[in-house]
């Protein structure tokens, strides 16, 4: 049996991030289990702790 998780990178601009999110949505109705990684975001705008 396959694994079928799958880790989402939102990286770039608004538009990438978008076109990305939509894409991991697309995933998660074909059945694949998809977490969004944000880590990215969180240490360009100086989150994350």
């Amino acid at each position: 049996m396959k694994n079928k998780n799958v880790i989402v990178r939102l990286v770039g601009g608004l538009g990438n991030q978008m076109f990305i999110y939509a894409f991991g949505k697309f995933l998660q109705q074909q059945g694949y289990t998809v977490r969004f990684d944000t880590n990215a975001y969180d240490k360009q705008i100086g989150g994350g702790g």
